[in-house]
């Protein structure tokens, strides 16, 4: 239910934006608990009529309060955790937001709707409450640290075994091994592209495999042009921690098929 899950989180978010109720009513069970920074003050949003009162709430004094979805992970069968941006001018439900402020929205599931909802102001907090596996850790540093600093700094990351397998637009699907090889692939792509970014949408964890839905953007050095396509990657995790197999797909679907998360 991991993907069915992060689509349920998707939509309530976007019901929240375009304050429609009834849609996020719609995916919540009918015992929702809705937890904010506040709740120790002003207690717990428990129930659909609780809900409502928290819409108003947002128009009455955020009406411009909008959340920013930046990456989401599904957390096992039951829970996802949402990475988002919040933005707005005014005051929501008593808590100052800025105009650009970073959080962690913690959802639990019961029978395929939301159950509990946690928000988080600490993002490093969302995740000790949550307690991420060591390989979502291990995925997201990886995409981080390349985004940041280019491919290098991962390096330390892979098995010296590594099997990375790159579905191209120029070779199709090519197939290295080996850090070096590693190395080589990316040496290969960087002569037809540069600033390359890996922007992960949601994340996965089935097993010792992490998917990784996004979108990879890059500027073509023949022309000049910036672009941007669809990607699903496949990361698998051997027992020392280290990356043994790297599988890129530009149809996200297939991706998906690979770790059984979809038909």
């Amino acid at each position: 239910m991991s993907r069915e899950n992060v689509e349920v989180v998707v939509r309530a978010i976007t019901a929240v934006n375009e304050r429609d109720i009834d849609d996020y009513l719609a995916c919540c069970t009918e015992d929702i608990q809705l937890r904010t920074p506040l709740s120790a003050v002003e207690g717990v949003y428990e129930g659909p009529d609780a809900i409502r009162r928290f819409f108003t709430d947002i128009h009455d004094t955020g009406p411009d309060f909008r959340i920013v979805p930046e990456g989401l992970e599904s957390l096992g069968p039951d829970q996802v955790i949402a990475f988002t941006r919040v933005t707005a001018t005014g005051r929501a439900s008593g808590l100052a937001i800025g105009v650009d402020t970073p959080t962690a929205n913690v959802y639990d599931f019961t029978d395929g709707k939301i159950s509990r909802i946690r928000i988080f102001l600490d993002r490093a907090e969302a995740l000790e409450a949550v307690g991420v596996s060591e390989n979502l850790k291990r995925a997201r540093a990886a995409f981080d640290a390349y985004n940041r600093d280019g491919p290098e700094s991962f390096f330390d990351q892979l098995d010296p075994t590594i099997e990375w397998i790159s579905d191209r637009a120029d070779a199709g699907r090519v197939t290295s091994r080996g850090i070096d090889g590693v190395r080589r692939s990316f040496r290969e792509q960087f002569e037809a592209v540069s600033n390359l970014q890996f922007r992960v949408g949601e994340m996965h964890e089935v097993g010792d495999r992490i998917v990784a839905l996004g979108r990879l953007s890059a500027r073509f050095r023949a022309t000049g042009i910036e672009g941007e396509i669809p990607f699903g990657i496949v990361l698998t995790f051997g027992p020392n921690g280290k990356l043994v197999r790297y599988e890129s797909f530009r149809d996200t679907s297939q991706a998906l098929r690979t770790v059984g998360l979809s038909n």
